[in-house]
């Protein structure tokens, strides 16, 4: 629909998915081309956030969960 308004043409949908981020990168850990962190734990001391939290569970790309929804709930209580 975008697509249409800005180019005046139709855009065909190719891929009905999203890619992901690896999660070493979404919280700035550590570098996706070192292997052994792409798949170890999370070290939050090596992050370059303040804070965050990662889903329990393998989740979609930017899937809101009730996990995760209350986490950024209790984080705005903090602040």
């Amino acid at each position: 629909m975008l697509a249409g308004r800005v180019n005046s043409t139709e855009a065909t949908l190719t891929h009905n998915a999203s890619t992901f981020v690896p999660t070493i990168s979404a919280v700035s850990s550590d570098r996706i081309d070192n292997h052994d962190a792409l798949y170890s734990r999370i070290d939050s001391e090596r992050s370059d956030l303040h804070d965050f939290t990662c889903a329990t569970t393998n989740e979609g790309h930017t899937t809101m969960t009730r996990e995760l929804g209350e986490w950024i709930v209790n984080q705005l209580k903090e602040a």
